[in-house]
């Protein structure tokens, strides 16, 4: 069993090189409505049935593109699209890619699988954390993908279901404000600025084990981490904003 997907030839015929059950009758073949400039499918009849839009780039991957489909029967909320991207074209994989930069982390207690579909379409993957109720915990495990994933450039890093991608200015912080104070349940930022934070972070809880009398809190030694080392350098976001 494989997944529907067609070749357009230059003649109008449309091939299916996938092992489908069947295949619908609204893929006979294919022509363009230059009009429109519109592709369409033609039916076994011989009668239009669907029409779709030129290849659209996606948000994600440099050379992913989509033909986008108008079913008059489908749901409005929904969208329907026939995806390509130049690795699908090849009979075998030979080499690992990865074109997509941008990672959201969030912990397995707080996930759930829409919200990997939300944000695929946003162009970003989802790494879920395991072994994170404490935000220590949560924050060790980005660290330690992050050192072992340099091409990530843009990441998310959320203790709660949140589908929303917030980011402040180049080489700020976003931490999303609640009554006006930095919440440590939503960050954001580009590599540098992240990994700088989470270094910190990492070394100061460090610190504090071993430090005699140091009875601060997690909570409380994150605040004097953002007061000391980042006073300036982050942003508050209204995530019910967006």
């Amino acid at each position: 069993m494989g997944f529907f997907s067609v070749i357009f030839h230059e003649n109008g015929e449309l091939e299916v090189p996938t092992n489908v059950g069947f295949v619908p009758k609204e893929y006979g073949k294919w022509d363009f409505d230059e009009t429109s400039q519109k592709i369409i499918f033609v039916g076994t009849d011989g009668k239009p049935k669907i029409r779709a839009s030129l290849p659209e780039k996606l948000p994600y991957g440099s050379d992913t593109s989509a033909l986008k489909l108008q079913l008059s029967s489908s749901d409005n909320d929904s969208e329907n699209m026939f995806i390509n991207d130049p690795h699908l074209d090849h009979f075998a994989i030979t080499k690992r890619t990865n074109k997509t930069y941008r990672t959201f982390f969030i912990p397995r207690t707080a996930f759930d699988y829409p919200l990997f579909g939300l944000l695929r379409w946003n162009g970003f993957n989802v790494k879920i954390i395991d072994h994170a109720k404490k935000t220590l915990d949560f924050f060790n495990g980005v660290y330690e993908y992050l050192v072992l994933h340099p091409q990530i450039e843009d990441v998310v890093i959320s203790r709660q279901n949140i589908p929303k991608t917030a980011f402040s200015t180049e080489h700020k912080l976003a931490f999303q404000s609640k009554q006006n104070q930095v919440s440590f349940d939503y960050l954001s930022g580009k590599r540098a600025a992240i990994i700088e934070f989470l270094v910190m972070v990492l070394s100061e809880d460090n610190l504090r084990q071993f430090g005699v009398g140091d009875q601060r809190d997690d909570e409380t030694m994150l605040y004097n981490v953002i007061n000391t080392y980042f006073s300036g350098r982050y942003d508050l976001i209204e995530l019910s904003n967006l």
